[in-house]
C-alpha cells in the first residue's frame, strides 16, 4: 500500500451513525482512534483476527480519549464483531512489478 487510508467511524448510543474514508484525520475530531497495518486490518476484516485480543497484545493501538474509549467500548466490540460480516473488496499491497509474469516463465 503506497499510502496511509483513514477511515472514520462516529457513534451515538451504541449505534454507528457515520462511517467514510478521510484524506485527513484532522479533518474531523474522533476522541480516539486505533492505529494499525493494513495488513492487520485486513485480517479483522476476513475475521481471523479479533481486533480486541489484537488490541491486547499490541498489534493495535488505541489511542485517545480514555474516558470516551470506556464510554464507547459496546460500540468497539459490535464494530469488531460485526465487520467481518461485511462484503469487502481488499487493496493490493503493492503494485505488480511490471514483466513479472514474463519472468517467472524464464
Amino acid at each position: 500500500m503506497e499510502k496511509t487510508c483513514f477511515i472514520y467511524l462516529d457513534a451515538k448510543n451504541g449505534k454507528c451513525t457515520e462511517a467514510r474514508t478521510i484524506h485527513d484525520p484532522s479533518e474531523v475530531n474522533p476522541g480516539f482512534y486505533a492505529v494499525g497495518s493494513y495488513a492487520d486490518y485486513k485480517e479483522v476484516v476476513k475475521g481471523k483476527k479479533d481486533f480486541i485480543e489484537g488490541v491486547m497484545q499490541g498489534v493495535f493501538k488505541i489511542k485517545g480519549d480514555i474516558s470516551k474509549i470506556m464510554r464507547h467500548a459496546k460500540f468497539i466490540r459490535a464494530v469488531a464483531n460485526s465487520i467481518s460480516t461485511f462484503e469487502a473488496t481488499y487493496l493490493p499491497l503493492s503494485p505488480p512489478l511490471a514483466g513479472a509474469e514474463e519472468r517467472q516463465g524464464n
